[in-house]
């Protein structure tokens, strides 16, 4: 594992980083639909950021072969969608 590689640990914290100021406005506008809309995706984001630094945990810790179930769910259902791959393959390139 490198720094250098696509983690959705990433995806998380950019979830959560969208989600607070959108938080921050729904609050400002007094917008019941915006709230809840920061909220999920702030909540979407910590969980896939967990989930990454709980993969990557476990696999320092003697583990190399552990796959998270987002990682086993990302796997299996959406890796065959050409456009994922594209995707996916660009965020390898934003890092290296």
């Amino acid at each position: 594992m490198t720094w250098r590689e696509w983690h959705h640990g990433y995806l998380g914290a950019f979830l959560i980083l969208l989600g607070i100021p959108l938080l921050y406005i729904g609050i400002a506008i007094n917008s019941p639909t915006l709230i809840v809309i920061a909220k999920t995706i702030i909540i979407s984001g910590i969980i896939i950021l967990i989930d990454d630094v709980h993969q990557h945990v476990k696999q320092s810790l003697g583990y190399p072969n552990y796959v998270s179930p987002l990682h086993r769910f990302f796997s299996k259902y959406l890796w065959k969608y050409e456009k994922v791959k594209k995707i996916t393959e660009w965020f390898d390139n934003l890092f290296k």
